[in-house]
């Protein structure tokens, strides 16, 4: 229960080293939470920090304990109260708490030294802050130090709750039962009653209230509740239902009291999850996912707002996704709010990003256990990641034959950072959530060990090659294929909000600048977009979009051609931003979307229509024969859907104009409706239209384009 909030104005100074001595010149306001890289005289400092407040303790209570609460600080931190040392804690992501009863006083000085430094080894790195520190997709220039979320001084009673923790463990017609877990810390021995009750938070429904006693024994007792919930709604995604709410206020009572020691309060979903050989089941029925990868909200973190992220989940919806994976970091609480809000799923990463140290084992194993139990109740988060690419990684401006090989090695060979530490932390999540699936490490491209979610860069990253080879690959490594969770190709901004940050005259742009500071890889994209080719910037720019939406087209026809053989999802890189940036995503930094967000919308609409075009063009006279599928993915039928298809030549006259019919039954795997065969007689671009009318929808319209020579 919080009675002092103490956000606001702070003070900070940069030090060498951390020895107490803090008196003295140098102290700016600093503005909590934040980092301190928003101050200008700091924002390109990495390293430490010393924070500073004065505050007025409340009113204490007799038999009241009172906590020191720190809901996130980037990264290293020592606490000090009223000059005596209170504790220390490693990790950004998770609340620590400090019991600080008997240090309090009227007067209270506060100082928190915060080290953040920039790691120069990214092959050997110590931070568990992903990527926030070390990532393609990072402004190298920038450091999340700071602290970040709220503090708070939180009173309760002598017994206290820690970790409370409920999930579903099955459901009938007539009731669901639930597991709900808690620990109780108190200082003496005594019987308490635990009361749990579940009130509909966005729905009508039933509240229901459970009770038991427990004998506490002092320090640390962990406890189990089994209840059963005779009338109950599920949590659905979107796409297949509501993603109903319950909120949750469990408080503690000890034997013979008129008020709860302490009381928690917070929102869950009832639902079971399962991913049977990559395939989803969501309360037991089969879902395909549709998906694509999050970044952090903003580089500065602290900055972000719910407007933000309800803006970024409309997208989401309005993208038809319901899957996000959150890529190689915890991001802001707020982010898992609204996601259980807007009912799409979750696949959370640790923050492990690339290569590590070994000396980095005892703090991610205690690190992982706090993000698990920290967000363990949002009914949105169905999967934890333990590693993301746990491999060496080659720089994209400086590939050598030695580092390819490095590469390799650490692909298909010993590897201490996948065999050992990521196993570690897989046991750790599955000795506190079995109720979730756990992946290792992620992104193996097929040549793995084992399996699972594969990462592939077909039309971008030079040893994957042009688009076309993705035809290869799925029939060499056709496991590869059953949960990719990384693919796709850069694109620049929308002209409008390019010119934001470079020359709108394309003869004066500083690639070399963005390249260092906006994560553009120039040598690859000439690969396929060539800046020589173009007078103006706005048609460069449209060419990266419209070879990004080729990319993503390519691949996910093919995926979803394979829904469920043996293909259980499809999820992309990258969905936005985090700062002013030329890469994978589809809608920038200011949330203005690509024009390839448009093309995306259409790729990933449960009622889908596409066409595989064999070749990447084909000569005049040649033999053409192009097949037309559908599929769906809802629970909904259109028994009288149709496939409207045309074909025109390079001069706009019509080859080709056939109707099929394309019932769509529930959650459909792609069929085979039409193929379109012809021989060309002229050179140049035919363009197929495709138009799938299943209802007052309006339906939805494809395109491809046919190159001849």
């Amino acid at each position: 229960m919080k009675v002092l909030d103490l956000c606001g104005d702070w003070e900070m100074k940069p030090v060498e080293r951390f020895d107490g001595r803090y008196e003295g010149a140098g102290w700016v306001k600093a503005s909590v939470p934040g980092h301190w890289q928003l101050h200008p005289a700091f924002e390109f400092y990495g390293g430490k920090m010393v924070y500073r407040k004065s505050f007025d303790a409340p009113p204490r209570r007799e038999g009241r304990r009172y906590f020191l609460r720190f809901n996130g600080i980037f990264y290293w931190s020592i606490i000090n109260l009223n000059n005596a040392r209170v504790g220390e804690n490693e990790g950004y992501f998770f609340p620590r708490e400090y019991d600080v009863t008997d240090m309090l006083e009227n007067n209270n000085d506060l100082v928190v030294e915060v080290d953040c430094p920039d790691e120069k080894s990214k092959g050997d790195k110590r931070m568990v802050t992903g990527v926030f520190s070390h990532w393609d997709c990072l402004d190298p220039a920038t450091n999340p130090g700071g602290i970040w979320l709220p503090v708070e001084v939180i009173q309760t009673g002598d017994v206290r709750i820690e970790d409370p923790m409920v999930h579903t463990s099955y459901f009938t017609d007539e009731y669901l039962r639930a597991e709900v877990r808690l620990t109780a810390d108190s200082t003496k021995r005594c019987r308490i009653t635990v009361r749990v009750t579940f009130t509909p938070d966005n729905f009508e429904g039933k509240t229901h209230i459970f009770e038991q006693s427990f004998l506490k024994t002092p320090g640390k007792n962990s406890y189990l509740m089994l209840v059963n919930l005779d009338e109950y709604e599920l949590w659905w995604t979107h796409d297949h239902g509501r993603p109903s709410l319950y909120r949750v206020n469990m408080e503690v009572i000890e034997e013979g009291a008129d008020e709860p020691s302490d009381a928690v309060e917070f929102r869950t979903g009832l639902r079971t999850f399962e991913l049977r050989n990559y395939i989803a089941y969501l309360n037991g029925r089969r879902i395909f996912i549709r998906g694509n990868n999050y970044p952090p909200a903003d580089t500065r973190i602290a900055t972000v707002s719910r407007d933000t992220y309800e803006r970024d989940f409309d997208l989401i919806q309005q993208a038809h996704l319901n899957f996000m994976r959150i890529h190689a970091h915890v991001d802001h609480p707020l982010f898992y709010e609204i996601a259980d809000e807007r009912g799409v799923l979750v696949w959370q990463d640790f923050p492990l990003q690339w290569y590590y140290r070994k000396e980095i084992l005892s703090g991610a194993l205690y690190q992982i256990e706090r993000m698990v139990k920290t967000l363990y109740n949002h009914p949105s988060i169905v999967a934890w990641c333990c590693h993301n690419e746990p491999f060496h990684i080659v720089e994209a401006s400086n590939i050598r034959a030695a580092d390819l090989a490095k590469s390799m090695w650490s692909l298909l060979g010993y590897n201490w950072n996948r065999e050992f530490l990521d196993e570690r932390l897989r046991e750790k999540v599955l000795s506190i959530d079995t109720s979730r699936f756990v992946q290792k490490c992620s992104g193996f491209m097929g040549l793995g060990k084992e399996p699972g979610d594969e990462h592939f860069y077909f039309g971008w990253y030079p040893p994957f090659g042009k688009t076309r080879n993705f035809d290869g690959y799925m029939k060499l490594l056709p496991k590869a294929i059953r949960f990719p969770t990384e693919f796709g190709a850069q694109s620049f901004p929308n002209h409008e909000n390019s010119v934001k940050f470079m020359e709108p005259d394309i003869r004066k742009v500083d690639w070399k600048h963005l390249e260092e500071r906006h994560h553009f890889q120039p040598g690859i994209m000439k690969r396929f977009v060539r800046h020589e080719d173009y007078d103006s910037l706005e048609d460069y720019i449209d060419a990266t979009q419209a070879h990004q939406s080729h990319v993503n087209k390519f691949i996910i026809d093919r995926l979803r051609l394979r829904k469920y053989v043996p293909t259980g999802g499809v999820t992309a890189f990258l969905f936005l931003d985090s700062n002013p940036a030329i890469q994978w995503s589809l809608v920038d930094y200011w949330r203005v979307p690509k024009k390839s967000f448009e093309s995306f919308c259409i790729d990933m609409n449960p009622q889908y229509v596409f066409a595989l075009i064999g070749k990447d063009y084909y000569h005049v006279g040649e033999a053409v024969e192009v097949p037309v599928y559908v599929v769906n993915d809802e629970y909904a039928e259109w028994l009288r859907a149709r496939v409207h298809a045309k074909l025109v030549d390079p001069d706009g006259s019509e080859v080709i104009k056939r109707t099929a019919a394309a019932p769509l039954e529930a959650d459909m795997q792609s069929r085979q409706v039409n193929i379109l065969a012809f021989r060309p007689e002229k050179a140049g671009v035919y363009e197929l239209f495709l138009h799938l009318d299943y209802g007052e929808f309006g339906g939805l319209h494809n395109h491809y384009e046919i190159i001849v020579k």
